[in-house]
């Protein structure tokens, strides 16, 4: 798990391989996503990261009703075997609407290459899919026509290794606790990545909420907060103002109340970097904890375990 987290800037240069996406007939009015655990945390982030590009996040069995007019359905699956994409790739077929594969193989790519639809393949390294972000982030550029993010790109710098010691102090700050992340409601993705890294590679209960949704309700509970409850609040000197106030205030509250809080700082010279180091962060906090508990944080047989139940 460590090299990958090293290695994660080489996805983002890594050329793919695409077939048939000249079947694509643009412009397209909106992007429907469709896909389960790391196979969408990409699409999350490019909602934060592009506001103005119509993106949805679809994450069941059936297709939404009633979807909009000219939309292309992105069926995302890492193994290729997920049971509520290929469910997806059934349905979006039988009602003849326009989509494109993503996937390292399994039965998603046999189906689409049998049908020559329109699909890129990513590098089956065997990473874990939500340490396959950078592929899926690539691949999203490609299908939305975004030269802008696809430059970006291929010429960011990233530094993994120097993450890495303020990821491991941070897990032992988090130790045998049960982390709470919040970040703004544009910065959404990055408080729901932390949640998911946190239980899947760090085998830590974690759970996540926005600004300023969250001051609506979520406070409420703050006096009954167990003991091993801690507060991550990513913060974001690019945030509204008015975002920057609630979140002080709530910091204040936390203080008062004596509840425990860590504070993350979004950290890059430009937004897209900013983004993508917290993720390495929390990467490396991820790790960390499962270190911490002699777990394997690459593995995860609670859920292959579910998968086997299920079938």
């Amino acid at each position: 798990m460590k090299e990958i987290i090293l290695n994660f800037p080489k996805q983002l240069t890594t050329e793919l391989e695409t077939y048939d996406l000249d079947k694509i007939n643009y412009p397209i009015d909106y992007f429907l996503l469709v896909g389960m655990g790391g196979s969408h945390l990409a699409g999350d982030i490019l909602k934060n990261l592009k506001p103005s590009l119509n993106l949805g996040i679809h994450s069941d069995y059936q297709l939404p009703q009633n979807l909009k007019t000219n939309s292309l359905i992105i069926i995302a699956s890492y193994s290729g075997n997920t049971a509520e994409t290929l469910n997806a790739l059934t349905e979006a077929e039988d009602k003849n609407y326009p989509l494109v594969v993503i996937t390292t193989g399994g039965q998603l790519w046999t189906e689409a290459e049998n049908k020559n639809l329109p699909r890129i393949k990513i590098p089956g390294t065997g990473i874990p899919p939500r340490m396959a972000l950078g592929y899926f982030l690539n691949s999203l550029a490609l299908i939305t026509k975004d030269n802008d993010l696809a430059n970006q790109l291929s010429r960011i710098t990233l530094t993994p290794d120097q993450l890495e010691e303020n990821g491991q102090d941070l897990a032992d700050s988090l130790s045998g606790l049960v982390p709470l992340c919040y970040a703004s409601a544009s910065n959404s993705s990055l408080a729901l990545n932390w949640k998911i890294k946190l239980n899947e590679t760090g085998k830590t209960p974690a759970f996540w909420n926005v600004f300023p949704e969250m001051n609506h309700n979520e406070i409420e509970s703050l006096n009954t907060w167990p003991d091993n409850f801690i507060a991550i609040l990513i913060k974001d000197e690019n945030d509204d103002d008015k975002i920057k106030s609630r979140m002080t205030v709530f910091l204040e509250l936390l203080k008062n109340h004596h509840k425990k809080y860590l504070l993350v700082e979004l950290d890059g010279q430009s937004r897209l970097i900013k983004f993508l180091n917290n993720l390495i962060l929390a990467d490396w906090v991820s790790y960390y904890l499962a270190q911490k508990q002699n777990l394997d944080p690459a593995q995860t047989p609670i859920i292959e375990e579910f998968k086997k139940l299920i079938n």
